[in-house]
């Protein structure tokens, strides 16, 4: 899975009416697809941590399950 939870950017900062540039971190993002029996449920952006967590929650949000114990099988691929 992508380690990679930000990258390094220089970025232009505005403070008490004065620019500067500086190097800062950048949140990284990546799509990332849902299949419900191998049917395409949803792609979301989101950043690569806690995605087993994320993504039981999205499909509780949705009304998908009410429990844990409804997933018969989780797989993360990450292609």
């Amino acid at each position: 899975m992508r380690d990679q939870k930000s990258i390094k950017r220089t970025i232009t900062r505005f403070d008490q009416g004065e620019f500067s540039q500086l190097e800062d971190d950048i949140v990284t993002e990546f799509p990332l697809t849902i299949y419900i029996n191998e049917e395409e449920f949803a792609t979301m952006v989101c950043t690569p941590a806690h995605l087993e967590e994320m993504v039981i929650g999205f499909l509780a949000s949705e009304g998908v399950i009410r429990f844990r114990r409804e997933i018969k099988d989780f797989q993360i691929d990450e292609e």
